[in-house]
């Protein structure tokens, strides 16, 4: 998404409250964080314009959120929509603060960079931008907000993990009489830890090669980077997924196929019913090569199934589960010939520390030579039971 035309966003009382903001407005996120490390510029900028009464109505939050689902294709009804509409709450006071400035930020009539340092009010507004622009790619590639059960901020890295280890004979109720006792149902759980990986790209284009560039052709560049921020955590989760977070006994289970190197619709039976009791089949990532297997098999040679790929490229929710394809993996454990199945409600719990991070006065300063956008992230299994997993050549 390359952003929004200005007009939608003309007013007076933004245009006097984005002239009041100055660089100090990113030290206090940079405060702010040290307390609460899910602290970003955007949202801290959506607080300050919200206590002035700078919000939009509900009708034109919708329209926002929907616009940008559309702009970014994805489907409307999936967990990545979720992500994208609260992604677009966040970001709205950006967006109405960039327009009330006149600035034209989409198409081939967009403005040149440079506009954005013409006044002191809109260069305050470009890390906010830049931030926009690089989860805007993280959104657009990353899984995680499809397969996580929750993401947790942190302070550290290296987090006190919890997950459960209970079993059903632990669950178990059983009839009783009129006033007896109620049977004791153990919750059991175990501490373990889950270090962070720090994933960052590196803007090395300098402020005179990109000040008289298309703000839009700067945005997909910016996008771009926080794609791969996005490719990299999703590598990262199917590597814990499959092989463990590190702790004795997290590996996933895999179910050998009944002919190796060949995935029947039996296989993908069997892999359904590898859940024990108490589980479901929510969601299954897959390589390009496997996905093309399944979709010319002939049980899933569903007309409307095969019109809704054509129509949309959304993937058919094939034994009710949601599927995704992931190719140009950087995990070992996932690789060509798995696939990775979950229960997404108790599989893997995310830990950000810090968020989305951006040097933002060296952006400010237009010294943008070495301008680095990094993140702190990794992953913890809360059920081991949760995930299976599918070997195409065991």
């Amino acid at each position: 998404m390359h952003g929004i035309d200005a007009q939608n966003f003309t007013s007076d009382r933004f245009t006097r409250f984005v002239k009041n903001l100055d660089r100090g407005v990113y030290h206090q996120v940079a405060r702010l964080r040290r307390r609460d490390p899910s602290v970003s510029a955007c949202a801290y900028l959506s607080e300050l314009a919200a206590a002035e009464g700078l919000v939009p109505a509900p009708e034109e939050t919708v329209k926002w959120e929907e616009q940008v689902v559309s702009r970014l294709h994805i489907h409307p009804q999936s967990r990545l929509a979720m992500r994208a509409r609260e992604w677009a709450r966040k970001t709205w006071t950006v967006h109405a603060a960039i327009g009330s400035l006149g600035l034209r930020m989409v198409g081939p009539h967009s403005d040149v960079v440079e506009k954005f340092f013409a006044s002191s009010e809109a260069t305050v507004l470009f890390p906010a931008w830049v931030e926009v622009q690089a989860g805007i790619g993280q959104i657009e590639e990353s899984l995680a907000p499809a397969l996580i059960t929750q993401e947790f901020a942190v302070d550290s890295h290296l987090v006190q993990h919890v997950r459960l280890t209970d079993h059903a004979e632990d669950r178990r109720t059983a009839p009783t009489g009129q006033g007896a006792r109620a049977p004791a149902v153990r919750l059991r759980t175990a501490d373990t830890a889950v270090a962070l990986s720090k994933y960052q790209a590196e803007l090395q284009a300098s402020y005179e090669a990109l000040r008289l560039q298309r703000i839009h052709v700067v945005a997909l560049f910016i996008q771009r980077l926080g794609a791969q921020l996005g490719v990299d955590e999703t590598d990262d989760l199917l590597q814990v997924a499959l092989a463990g977070d590190g702790n004795a006994g997290s590996a996933a289970v895999l179910t050998p196929v009944g002919t190796g190197g060949t995935v029947t619709y039996a296989d993908i039976v069997k892999l359904s019913l590898a859940f024990p009791k108490g589980y479901r089949f929510r969601a299954a990532v897959l390589p390009g090569s496997l996905l093309q297997s399944l979709l010319t098999l002939a049980e899933f040679k569903d007309p409307q199934a095969g019109f809704d790929y054509q129509a949309t490229g959304q993937i058919p929710t094939f034994l009710g589960a949601d599927w995704y394809r992931w190719s140009g993996t950087g995990s070992s454990a996932f690789g060509t010939d798995r696939i990775l199945a979950l229960d997404t409600r108790h599989a893997l719990v995310q830990y950000t520390e810090g968020g989305l991070l951006i040097e933002t006065d060296r952006l400010i300063d237009r010294q943008w030579e070495r301008t680095v956008l990094s993140k702190w992230t990794g992953f913890g299994k809360l059920d081991y039971q949760a995930t299976q997993g599918l070997d195409v050549n065991p």
